[in-house]
């Protein structure tokens, strides 16, 4: 292959191609001889001296037993749960509860539910002998029948101060929801401290656990038992906690004699140990992040689970908020299948993506910082119902795969993500390829495809990786294509809503 530099090319891009490379070459060469034997002239302590004083830290983790998933009826709420449903105090104080239980015994009134096209269940109260005639008439409306209860536990029933919780379960959000019979076909588990702890570990140390954290929340259901709105996760991405891991890291520090919000957990004992799901105002608007010790995961692509709602495509998520009360009220379940993958991937670190199915779709939506290596980390995972590429948020790398009049640009930045995951620090960009681009665009950018012409000199082509001058003028470019990611979100949406009712 032809060496794609001259002497005459810039000096601020040649220094740091070549820099990459010597780094490379020094390090390889480095671990090549660090396991020879010193002997008395190297000048070094004995081997066994320098082994009690550094600590090696091993990137393998043992093979980690997946909990057995949660069994999920088919059938609808309970009595009880009908009940309060129909009176809607279901998310109320457990006095609450129990004083309405009461009155509706004290009426003689009785539950009964009524299951529409989409197999979502609504509950109403009426007497017997009208329950009894609607039942009979009506093949949607049945009567639902109320468990059998001990003379203890129905004393206790009735007591407003010491009823037992009424929290409802996976099995009533899954059975209730306009889902089901797609939600059915999964299993699911609760995300335990286990998981927790694998989760948290150093990226740095355990560079697969980036890999693993995706696959973990890929469709988990996030549950706020607080006003019992449910979503299924159908789209994350994972970003690094610090400026050394990513690039791409959530900012923390001061601003304007405040403290940034981030999305780290907070001191104390919460439902998941280091596990903080919250929304974050940032000034794009409010975005669902799931915070860590070492990352934060971004929510791109969710769906209500409790009613019929357009999915929320983007960072932007305006469908279910979290603040801090909410927080510490949510439940996370996960996919079973999921995690049985995830915990198989944090034993491997050499693993470097979450699947060999559409590779650049595992790119995160990220529109600066394209000199860093780190950029092109495949960090992005999507749940079995939204693994087909219409259902999964487009990204400026992906923008070229829409079939509809996207801006010819965007064909650039899908071919430079394939250089970088092809060649790594060797991926250079030709001159003739910014030149196709240079009539295309706005103002902006056209101007900023002629100052990247410009950092070629008598080159044909420069390196993409640490040519921070590149990167500052695709920025530019990047930032045009804003619009069209929003309009082309909106087609994925319908495609994802499309993919729930499947079944239906």
């Amino acid at each position: 292959m032809q060496m794609p530099f001259r002497s005459t090319m810039n000096s601020f891009v040649l220094p740091a191609w070549k820099l990459l490379n010597h780094l490379k070459t020094k390090v390889f060469i480095w671990r090549a001889t660090s396991s020879h034997t010193p002997n008395e002239g190297d000048g070094l302590a004995p081997t066994n001296s320098l082994g009690e004083s550094v600590s090696i830290i091993d990137p393998r983790l043992p093979h980690y037993p997946v909990s057995k998933p949660i069994t999920v009826v088919t059938q609808g709420r309970t009595y009880d749960e009908a009940v309060l449903h129909a009176c809607n105090v279901s998310n109320a104080s457990d006095q609450e509860k129990c004083k309405t239980l009461y009155v509706v015994d004290s009426l003689s009134l009785r539950p009964f539910s009524h299951v529409d096209a989409n197999g979502c269940e609504e509950n109403g109260l009426a007497s017997q002998r009208l329950v009894n005639k609607m039942s009979g008439e009506y093949q949607a409306i049945k009567s639902i029948l109320p468990l059998k209860r001990s003379f203890e536990s129905m004393n206790a029933s009735i007591c407003i101060n010491c009823s037992p919780e009424i929290v409802p379960a996976l099995t009533n959000i899954i059975s209730s929801s306009p889902y089901s019979k797609l939600l059915m076909q999964r299993q699911y588990t609760e995300l335990t401290p286990d998981v927790c702890a694998i989760i948290n570990k150093d990226w740095d140390f355990f560079p697969q656990i980036k890999f693993a954290t995706v696959q973990i929340f890929a469709r988990a259901i996030l549950y706020n038992t607080t006003n019992g709105q449910a979503i299924m996760l159908n789209t994350v991405e994972a970003y690094g906690r610090t400026k050394s891991i990513d690039p791409h890291r959530e900012p923390f520090g001061k601003l304007k004699g405040f403290t940034k919000p981030t999305s780290l957990p907070p001191p104390g004992k919460i439902p998941y140990p280091d596990i903080w799901p919250i929304s974050l105002h940032t000034s794009e608007g409010s975005k669902l992040v799931i915070g860590t010790l070492v990352s934060n995961i971004l929510v791109t692509s969710n769906m209500r689970l409790d009613a019929v709602s357009k999915p929320s495509i983007g960072a932007v998520t305006l469908n279910f908020k979290l603040d801090k009360k909410d927080a510490l009220a949510t439940k996370i379940f996960l996919d079973h299948d999921n995690l049985q993958v995830a915990l198989s991937m944090a034993t491997d670190p050499a693993i470097t993506r979450t699947s060999d199915t559409n590779i650049v779709y595992q790119l995160r939506q990220i529109r600066s910082k394209f000199d860093a290596d780190n950029a092109y980390s495949l960090c992005r995972a999507s749940g079995p119902f939204t693994k087909s590429h219409v259902c999964q948020p487009f990204t400026i790398f992906t923008l070229a795969d829409y079939d509809r009049g996207t801006s010819p640009l965007s064909s650039l930045f899908r071919h430079m993500a394939t250089l970088v995951l092809r060649f790594g620090v060797r991926a250079t960009l030709a001159k003739a390829t910014v030149e196709s681009c240079l009539v295309q665009g706005n103002f902006d950018t056209q101007n900023a495809f002629t100052a990247i012409i410009a950092l070629y000199g008598e080159s044909n082509e420069i390196p993409i990786l640490g040519n921070s001058e590149l990167s500052k003028r695709l920025e530019i470019v990047a930032n045009s294509l804003a619009p069209s990611l929003v309009a082309t979100n909106d087609y994925v949406a319908k495609e994802i809503a499309l993919a729930f009712q499947f079944y239906n």
